[in-house]
């Protein structure tokens, strides 16, 4: 009964934040769990509080690409290898983004540290 009465109150004090505002310390609906949390991937971390891509990564990866391909200009294979290691930049942070979200999320006082309770 002890631990009934405290959880009770803890809910109730985690609602008391949400008063008045269109939030819910309990989101049902997927869609919008979903788009709060890419909201927090895109605007909360901050790139520059992460660890750098290693360009060596995309050296030995380079290293398995054809330098030359038949019909294909070197211009456009410039061009397309460019377009490729930007994305492999962009997975990698959206993906240490999203495991410090992540990892945050798991610890209550790691969620309210950082104001997201």
């Amino acid at each position: 009964e002890i631990l009934e009465r405290q959880r009770r109150k803890a809910s109730e004090e985690e609602e008391t934040i949400f008063k008045g505002t269109l939030r819910s310390a309990n989101i049902q609906d997927p869609e919008m769990l979903e788009h709060r949390f890419a909201g927090y991937i895109d605007g909360g971390v901050d790139e520059a509080s992460l660890a750098d891509f290693n360009n060596q990564w995309a050296d030995h990866a380079l290293e398995q690409v054809p330098l030359e391909l038949v019909n294909v200009s070197q211009e456009r294979v410039d061009e397309l290898v460019g377009t490729l290691l930007e994305e492999v930049r962009s997975g990698y942070y959206n993906a240490v983004k999203t495991a410090t979200l992540e990892y945050v999320l798991r610890d209550p006082v790691e969620r309210r540290r950082v104001q997201i309770v």
